[in-house]
């Protein structure tokens, strides 16, 4: 198994009033869902039927992240913390950005 990089983890987009999640779509979900954020917060209505050209683009923007996050060879966040302090560590829990 090789190393993993950040692109084959969570792959959440939003853009404006748009949400398009990954991490936690129920399984047997459609690979692209799409949600009107603003008016549905609680991502209940997948759009991207009526959105074509929303979900294509995002579709583009994500490859070109995935490309990006290969070629500069990103970590996951928890190999990316590696030889972090435990002080470091804990200011960036109380922040949310690690668990």
């Amino acid at each position: 198994m090789g190393a993993r990089t950040y692109c084959e983890r969570n792959r959440d987009l939003r853009d404006g009033s748009v949400h398009r999640p990954d991490a936690h779509a129920p399984p047997g979900a459609p690979e692209w869902q799409l949600f009107d954020h603003l008016n549905d917060p609680l991502n209940q209505v997948n759009v991207s039927e009526q959105h074509p050209e929303v979900v294509e683009r995002l579709q583009r923007l994500l490859a070109d992240w995935q490309s990006y996050a290969e070629a500069a060879r990103l970590l996951p966040d928890a190999e990316s913390v590696e030889g972090t302090s435990a002080e470091e560590l804990e200011r960036l829990r109380s922040l949310g950005y690690i668990q």
